[in-house]
């Protein structure tokens, strides 16, 4: 079974355990503007899904979120699980003079944009949350300037973990479940579309087939 199966199933049976059957009963699929290319999420379930979703969804303990699977290995390849986060400085690139944070590697930068995207009823991601989903702690962030969002997640592992999850909730979103675009789009911009990661890069890229090494999906039964 591919990788974005075994993650889709996943995070189907999860939610739909946690949520209630007609939560995740669909998938939500993608679709492209036929002018820009941009895409957006197409959500088949009705609005009672969307307003069901809280903080606490995002606030559980680790290993009791749907994308708990899928920031395990990236956990593992950027901080050896926690236990490398003496992140250096980054000195070149659009994250220039930031350092990383966390188990996860967070960006400063990286923060800003989920912020953003919360505070946006057209992101994809609040799109998937659904219209009155709130998180003000992590929301406000995107007022914040890089220094003052490192001061305040620096060190709160359950900031990061919640910061993470919506992120890999976008990646996921984004990319309909295919995990190794999500890995890409981990490393080298969370914000690139699928089309414009072509297999040839997923191939070359050392840190998608580490990755792919290191994601072992449990074995999962299709939600009914």
């Amino acid at each position: 079974m591919a990788d974005s199966e075994n993650l889709e199933k996943n995070w189907k049976r999860k939610m739909i355990s946690a949520l209630g059957a007609a939560a995740f009963a669909t998938a939500p699929t993608m679709a492209a503007d036929p002018v820009t290319g941009d895409q957006t999420v197409q959500t088949p379930h009705s609005d009672e899904h969307k307003q069901s979703l809280t903080i606490k969804d995002f606030s559980q303990p680790w290993g009791k979120h749907p994308m708990d699977e899928f920031l395990a290995p990236i956990s593992t390849l950027e901080s050896r699980g926690g236990r490398d986060i003496a992140h250096a400085k980054v000195n070149y690139g659009l994250h220039e003079g930031d350092t990383a944070m966390g188990n996860f590697a967070l960006m400063p930068k990286s923060v800003k944009n989920v912020a953003g995207m919360l505070r946006s009823d057209k992101s994809l991601l609040r799109q998937h949350l659904g219209k009155d989903f709130r998180d003000p702690e992590v929301s406000d962030m995107h007022n914040m300037s890089e220094e003052e969002i490192a001061k305040k997640i620096k060190g709160n592992m359950p900031l990061q973990t919640r910061v993470a999850r919506y992120l890999a909730t976008h990646l996921h979103t984004l990319h309909n479940g295919d995990t190794s675009r999500m890995a890409h789009g981990w490393r080298f911009g969370s914000n690139r579309p699928s089309h414009a990661i072509s297999d040839k890069a997923l191939d070359n890229s050392g840190y998608v087939k580490k990755f792919k090494e290191l994601y072992k999906p449990k074995t999962e039964i299709t939600a009914k």
